[in-house]
């Protein structure tokens, strides 16, 4: 039976997005003088960038957009504090084949987030095994022989000349039980339509409350499972 699993969290400062976005990608990203190498890791299946049409095409290198998306930032009143990313994880079927996850995660992607004007930074890990990170233990920790797919999102408009100066205040409210309902029934319908193409099992019904605000948590953990 195919697992069914969406959650949300945000990544703040002193958490660097730099440091997140080379841990879920596997590579070396640097920022403020320090650098984050973590291309020892060899679980990582596919990591790509989407963006929106207006989006610099420069935003593909994951230094420049996650280097940008800090720098913006810098000058806001809570620049100790600010919010870099908002990030989404869910599980992928272990009955499809990688090609077909990252297809269909693509999809998500494209209809929830950047149809309306966020950047995505996503990455597909196999699963085998645990993941460890010190700053995000339990969004990293998944169970065994669970693919799943990281998904980093900025929280700033952007145009051709790059992020806003203003927060995307419309993507603040993720704290919204019906967004949040939004993206669970989006990513169902996808899973299901594949599944049955593919002749497998629909994911199970699930009947999670999902109406109480979830918990602030600025060290990037899951706040709500849905």
């Amino acid at each position: 039976m195919s697992i069914y699993r969406l959650c949300e969290s945000h990544i703040c400062r002193p958490q660097s997005a730099l440091n997140a976005a080379a841990y879920r990608s596997g590579e070396c990203l640097e920022y403020a003088g320090k650098i984050f190498d973590y291309t020892w890791r060899n679980d990582v299946i596919c990591a790509e960038i989407m963006l929106p049409a207006d989006a610099p095409q420069e935003f593909l290198d994951r230094q420049t957009l996650w280097s940008a998306a800090e720098k913006a930032e810098d000058a806001s009143t809570r620049r100790k504090t600010a919010r870099t990313a908002h990030e989404i994880l869910i599980s992928l079927p272990g009955e499809l084949t990688f090609d077909t996850s990252i297809i269909i995660a693509k999809e998500f992607i494209k209809n929830c987030f950047v149809s309306k004007g966020m950047c995505a930074d996503f990455a597909v890990h196999d699963g085998n095994g645990k993941e460890r990170d010190s700053h995000d233990t339990e969004m990293s920790e998944i169970a065994p022989h669970n693919p799943h797919c990281h998904i980093m999102l900025t929280t700033r408009h952007v145009s051709s000349e790059g992020f806003s100066k203003y927060k995307a205040r419309e993507w603040e409210s993720w704290n919204n039980s019906t967004l949040l309902l939004q993206w669970r029934e989006e990513w169902r319908e996808i899973l299901n339509r594949t599944l049955e193409r593919k002749g497998f099992n629909r994911v199970p019904e699930q009947n999670r409350n999902i109406n109480r605000k979830p918990r602030d948590d600025k060290r990037g953990k899951c706040r709500e499972r849905i």
